[in-house]
């Protein structure tokens, strides 16, 4: 392991909330920040390190984790790590991947709700890569401005350590660690027509958000220095 690179952590709930992002080290990161955490009154102050190019840096990992029943019969798949604190979180989006996730450390859960019930939603024009965004904020919902998300079809699972979980396109999911955790997971593409496809819905996704993608810390993160 390299003590010493640098990676990008994000701040609170991105993906509903402005998010900022803080520059750090790995072994700053796993050795100092989240032992800390638990200190730390609110939890949109936890930093989170995700989408992380785990199976990159440490490549030897790779021979720890199968993601073969979903990859082998896909064109393309991009296998990233996330590791942080209880209580970090992933806000509401709706990946155009296929998402197999395998939970290596702690517990997570999983809020979900399937594709077709965009009036429950209340999709934005927030921008992050490869998926789609919207308002409701579970930690922090406003019944009165988004009253339609109290009909969404809402599906709950708990992932335990050895859990493999697959989530299909498009559903829209919140992701929280119920403890300190350590998840790996493989976005994969059918085939060429659909990964084309995901990347000019991409281009016009930034397009349309470009006045608050760079307010977006998840815009940012693929940005840390080697």
């Amino acid at each position: 392991m390299r003590p010493d690179l640098a990676v990008i952590l994000e701040i609170g709930n991105c993906m509903q909330s402005p998010g900022r992002i803080e520059h750090t080290t790995l072994s700053h990161y796993t050795d100092v920040i989240i032992p800390q955490s638990d200190l730390l009154k609110d939890e949109e102050d936890r930093s989170y390190l995700s989408i992380f190019k785990l199976f990159d840096e440490f490549p030897d990992l790779r021979a720890d984790v199968d993601f073969s029943i979903l990859s082998d019969g896909m064109y393309f798949s991009k296998m990233v790590g996330w590791i942080g604190p209880a209580g970090t979180i992933t806000g509401y989006h709706a990946d155009w991947a296929h998402n197999l996730v395998g939970q290596i450390v702690g517990r997570k859960r999983f809020t979900l709700v399937p594709p077709g019930n965009l009036e429950f939603m209340y999709p934005s024009r927030r921008y992050d890569r490869y998926s789609n965004q919207c308002h409701i904020d579970i930690e922090n919902w406003d019944s009165e401005k988004y009253p339609r998300y109290a009909d969404a079809p809402i599906v709950t699972v708990d992932l335990e350590p050895g859990d493999t979980f697959y989530l299909p396109p498009l559903w829209w999911h919140h992701v929280k660690s119920v403890d300190s955790s350590i998840t790996a997971n493989n976005f994969s593409y059918r085939n060429v027509a659909t990964a084309g496809m995901a990347a000019v819905r991409d281009r016009l996704h930034r397009i349309v958000a470009s006045g608050s993608r760079e307010k977006n810390a998840m815009a940012q993160r693929d940005r840390a220095p080697a």
